[in-house]
């Protein structure tokens, strides 16, 4: 009898080949929820060119520390994601007005960004803002005072945050 076509042979094969596939989607899995479980500190230079530019960017200050800034990971992740999005698809519909925001990061444990979380005030994580010309923006209000920043957890609060850059084009709140 042909070794090559022991059946015995070939489920052992099918095992292992089905062990190695399953490790190889495991390590995949990891690395995917690691990207999205963890906030990617923006770099120096692209703070610069987000900071002056014309479009509103979303700026997230946290800390690699704070559990807050853990638990909304994901909900800004998915924030940042669907407006892009939409800003896509409304660029499609009327291309004359082109829609179009960026986020954000900034981390306290890192030196550089420290000098903006005193720039701007910053004394919580999580807190956002909306720059224009970097030049904070109102993103609503707080017992009928205008507020430039939000700090918390609230996941529609967040939400409200991106929707209103789609709505608008800025930051106000209606």
């Amino acid at each position: 009898m042909n070794s090559k076509y022991d059946p015995e042979r070939l489920r052992r094969r099918r095992i292992v080949l089905i062990c190695v596939v399953g490790v190889v989607l495991a390590i995949l899995v990891a690395v995917v929820m690691n990207r999205l479980l963890t906030y990617q500190r923006t770099s120096d230079s692209k703070q610069q060119s987000l900071m002056n530019s014309d479009e509103p960017v979303v700026v997230l200050f946290y800390s690699k520390t704070c559990s807050d800034c853990k638990k909304i990971t994901m909900t800004v992740h998915k924030n940042a994601l669907t407006g892009k999005v939409n800003d896509d698809v409304k660029n499609l519909v009327n291309s004359a007005s082109p829609l179009k925001h960026n986020v954000m990061f900034l981390e306290y444990q890192n030196p550089q960004d420290r000098s903006l979380f005193i720039k701007y005030g910053v004394s919580e994580v999580p807190t956002f803002m909306v720059m224009k010309h970097g030049i904070p923006q109102s993103i609503g209000t707080v017992s009928g005072v205008s507020s430039d920043r939000y700090s918390g957890t609230d996941r529609n609060q967040i939400k409200s945050i991106y929707q209103n850059l789609q709505v608008t084009g800025n930051a106000v709140n209606k």
